[in-house]
Order: C-alpha cells, then structure tokens, then sequence
C-alpha cells in the first residue's frame, strides 16, 4: 500500500519532469534500508549514530569519542602514532585545513578500539572484531593495538571524558560563530 502511495507522488526535477519511477524507487528502498540499519545498530548497543545536545549545538557521540580519543596519548597503530583526530580533516576537531599525518582510517580504527574499552556492547564487539581483522590484513599486531590503548587509558588524566565535551563545545561554538559572521558579510 505505501509503494503504490509513495508511486503516486514521484517528485518533480527542477525542470518540472517527473523523476524517473526507477531513479525514484531506488531512493525510497535506500531511505528503507539505511533506517532499517540504524535501527538494527541501535538495537545491538551503537551509541555513536545519537545525537545529543552540547551547549547549544546538537552533535554526535562519534564527534565526541574522536576528541575522548585525542585527549589520551598517541599510540603507535602500524607505523603511525595514531591521536584519533590528525588523520581527518573536519572543521569540528581542527581550526584550519590540514594536511593529514595519516589515513583517516587509523583514526576510525582507534575511535572503535577506544569505544569498545569504554562502551562495550555487542555492537562496539563486532566493530571491534572488523577492525581487529583489517589490523592483520595489514600486518599490524591487533593485540599490540589493544594493549597500547588500554596503557593510554590507564594513565589518562582523570576526568578527561569530561575535558572531551567542553573541548568539544568550545569548536561547535566557534564554527558557529565563524558561520554568524559569514552570514552577516553577505
């Protein structure tokens, strides 16, 4: 009943032609699918697709376990000393473009590592597993990576979570001033 409804309402492009039902049809079972996926990574304990309400700003939990991540000391992950934020160049962990030290994945990889230690679910277990697998696809002694992160964890700062969240805060507040002021110059 909801394709035959959903069918009947196909959008129109810009230039006021139907899109195409097929083009259309693939959209709506791609919308289906991915809600279909976070509700079944919401259900196995993923935490980082939540949003939640910083200051002001609306973020996700995956932004604040990079910056959790950053907090603690690097680790050597291959033949890179991984911090979880100097392999992405995002506007939320760095001022200015940067050229990044490493691939991005090392980064995600140590995000999954340190949300397993800290937010263990079944979710966060199975990301552990593919991380661990991609660690020795690659030659890198996974069971080092662990061990490495969990010394980093034991000699983190106390409170350094919370450290986390106002680090975090303080960039949401300035991007949002950068775009206030963007928009006042135009």
């Amino acid at each position: 009943m909801q394709f035959c409804q959903m069918r009947e309402s196909i959008p129109q492009s810009s230039s006021g032609h139907p899109v195409a039902p097929v083009l259309w049809d693939k959209i709506r079972l791609s919308l289906m699918y991915w809600d279909f996926a976070r509700r079944i990574k919401k259900s196995l304990g993923c935490t980082g697709i939540t949003t939640f309400k910083l200051g002001e700003q609306w973020t996700f939990y995956h932004d604040l376990y990079h910056v959790e991540v950053a907090c603690l000391e690097r680790i050597q992950i291959g033949p890179h000393q991984v911090s979880g934020i100097h392999g992405i160049n995002a506007t939320a962990f760095h001022d200015a473009p940067l050229v990044e030290e490493y691939e991005a994945y090392f980064d995600e990889a140590r995000v999954a590592v340190h949300e397993w230690f800290t937010r263990p679910s079944i979710f966060t277990t199975l990301k552990l597993i593919h991380w661990l697998v991609w660690f020795a696809l690659r030659g890198i002694n996974s069971f080092a990576v662990l061990i490495r992160h969990w010394r980093s964890l034991q000699r983190a700062p106390q409170g350094f979570q919370v450290t986390a969240r106002e680090i975090l805060l303080k960039r949401l507040q300035a991007q949002n001033l950068d775009k206030h002021r963007e928009s006042e110059g135009n």
